[in-house]
């Protein structure tokens, strides 16, 4: 993942371990493959730990800055204690103007359908990928095993042809929300992703686009707080040549009830700042299909060429 916007220049590392603590966990890492021999590798970097009994495991987090853009790097990962994994890499992004290529998706789940749809979309090559929330459908700390097995398959599948690791950028969606009588908690959206504190974020790719990842109403308000940011946002990055949003609950659905509260809320508070300061596109899940509508302005269809294109669906 991307826990800072130097999306051609960091990356961010997550692990974890299932049976015991990490001790000290570290990642090993170079431009060069080392094939697991620390004393070869040029770099170093401590990880930081975010353990949680609940959940039964213990998950480390590594911030690698400074790195050099559109540069495969190879690394480890583990601790002296009871060793380190296979060697993986991964890709910088080539920053500036140079071209982009992403897939985008939700409502994943964990199946053998999940696998193959990775697999076959890891074939297109992607810089990165963005999903939409409603990953694994098991949102309680007792879900742990199903979070387990998406991870397995991610990993696993989402793999460029030179065997390199694809980074993800993820939004939140309703099955990753547990609301127990006390509290609403994504336990695994923000145990496992090292994205940003908050539940929406912006992340910048190269000079020309900006992706907004917002929270369509499961843990922050679609108003208030989040509308405001979102104003700020979207002025500020008025010189971007691709403005986009991706959120989980459609605001025009091509399935349900349009007059549902989330999407007529959506519309009401979000659809305004999309037509003030020109989003490009906007990515849609939830309702476990594909659609994609013509640009619409206030409300109707536009004719010219303001207007935000509505795209997705869901269902990966």
């Amino acid at each position: 993942t991307w826990a800072k916007d130097s999306t051609d220049s960091s990356i961010t590392i997550n692990f974890q371990r299932t049976q015991q603590a990490f001790d000290n966990p570290l990642v090993y890492y170079d431009k060069q493959p080392r094939h697991g021999d620390l004393t070869r590798y040029e770099f170093r970097s401590n990880a930081h730990l975010k353990q949680s009994p609940s959940l039964q495991r213990s998950v480390a987090v590594a911030q690698l800055d400074n790195l050099q853009p559109a540069t495969t790097y190879y690394f480890v990962v583990g601790d002296r204690q009871t060793g380190f994994s296979a060697e993986q890499r991964f890709k910088t992004l080539p920053g500036g103007s140079a071209p982009l290529h992403f897939v985008v998706g939700g409502d994943t789940g964990a199946s053998a359908q999940t696998r193959a749809i990775f697999r076959t979309a890891a074939r297109t090559n992607p810089d990165f990928v963005v999903l939409g929330g409603d990953l694994v459908y098991g949102p309680k700390p007792e879900d742990f095993p199903k979070w387990d097995e998406w991870l397995k398959i991610y990993t696993e599948e989402m793999k460029g042809t030179d065997g390199r690791l694809i980074p993800l950028v993820v939004a939140l969606g309703n099955h990753d929300v547990d609301r127990s009588l006390y509290a609403v908690r994504a336990h695994y959206f923000q145990f496992l992703f090292e994205q940003t504190e908050l539940s929406y974020f912006t992340r910048h790719f190269g000079a020309h686009t900006a992706i907004h990842v917002l929270d369509s109403g499961h843990i922050a308000a679609v108003d208030g707080d989040q509308s405001d940011w979102l104003s700020e946002t979207l002025a500020d990055n008025g010189v971007q040549k691709n403005k986009i949003a991706v959120y989980h609950v459609p605001l025009y659905p091509a399935a349900g009830d349009y007059y549902a509260r989330d999407p007529q809320r959506e519309r009401e508070v979000w659809e305004p700042l999309f037509d003030r300061y020109g989003l490009d596109l906007a990515f849609e899940h939830h309702n476990h299909l594909l659609k994609r509508t013509k640009k619409i302005f206030s409300g109707i269809e536009s004719y010219d060429d303001r207007g935000t294109i509505y795209l997705g669906g869901g269902c990966f």
